[in-house]
């Protein structure tokens, strides 16, 4: 299959350990296998019993409520890995996404964003969102976690 950068990253990322980037966001020109590199990492979380969120961004609409009932599990299942493929058809709700939507996961909740766009600069610096930016066969991957989020009293876990 290649792409072995990538491999390590999101294997690192499923790994839970403290130095793994929360967020990933892979990037190119359709074809180059972005789909591919979510179903890897499908398959790697299944094979560790953690629960897979697929969400397909052709189906949202840039409508944070249609999303947000599509992700919903992932805010409620610790560990769940959260797969958004044709990220460039929900761009629009990329700022709403980073402030609004990834402080709410579960814990240990981990993010892999597929786009053949390229991210906008604070998607790659906001919060849960690793600040440096992997970047290897023209797909990129967060590297770096920042703090998370203080979680508010009663919120999902």
């Amino acid at each position: 299959m290649g792409r072995e950068p990538e491999r390590a990253v999101l294997d690192r990322m499923l790994s839970g350990r403290a130095d793994a980037p929360l967020v990933a966001y892979l990037h190119g020109p359709g074809g180059i296998g972005k789909s591919s590199l979510l179903r890897y990492a499908a398959r790697q979380a299944e094979l560790t019993g953690r629960r897979v969120v697929r969400v397909d961004g052709r189906f949202l609409d840039a409508d944070p409520r249609r999303f947000e009932q599509a992700a919903a599990p992932a805010c409620a299942k610790p560990g769940a890995v959260l797969l958004i493929d044709t990220f460039e058809q929900c761009q629009p709700l990329e700022a709403w996404l980073r402030e609004t939507f990834l402080p709410r996961l579960a814990d240990d909740a981990i993010v892999i964003l597929a786009s053949k766009d390229r991210p906008r600069r604070r998607m790659v610096t906001g919060p849960r969102v690793g600040a440096g930016v992997h970047r290897a066969a023209r797909a990129s991957a967060g590297r770096r976690p920042l703090p998370r989020p203080a979680r508010r009293p009663g919120s999902a876990r």
